[in-house]
């Protein structure tokens, strides 16, 4: 039996917050990995009355002082399954992929290719494989 519950040893942290989306690129928020091996990105839908988004993976390195650096796109090859396109036919659909890059601080940028009336969706990340558990701050950082 393991020492810990998966709780004590995963954070969850939000990059694109659950709303009705209405504009046409949202920005992720910083999510820092240090202190875990693993990530998992989740993509969330709730009620999508029309439009698209496509998702990009962003990557990061520390800046040298604690900070993101310069953002690029994460290669396919970084990524463990297929970014999702969430169009109006996708309504309470969860999808995940997972990253393998190296960099410290991630985010997923939203663009919508169909314009949205109402787009309801949230993407999440899990970091897991924490260096130090149980983990207990389950704050954005």
């Amino acid at each position: 039996m393991a020492e810990y519950d998966n709780v004590s040893d995963i954070k969850i942290a939000i990059t694109v917050p659950m709303l009705a989306h209405t504009a046409a690129v949202t920005a992720g928020t910083t999510v820092d990995t240090k202190g875990f091996e693993a990530a998992t990105i989740i993509f969330a839908s709730g009620t999508i009355t029309a439009g698209t988004a496509d998702f990009t993976v962003q990557e990061a390195p520390d800046n040298g002082s604690g900070a993101a650096g310069a953002w690029t796109d994460v290669a396919a090859v970084n990524l463990i399954g297929t970014v999702p396109t969430i169009a109006a036919t996708d309504d309470n659909k969860v999808s995940r992929v997972g990253y393998r890059g190296k960099s410290r601080f991630i985010r997923v940028n939203m663009a919508e290719t169909v314009t949205f009336t109402s787009h309801i969706h949230s993407v999440l990340v899990a970091l897991g494989a924490a260096s130090t558990v149980p983990v207990t701050a389950q704050l954005n950082a």
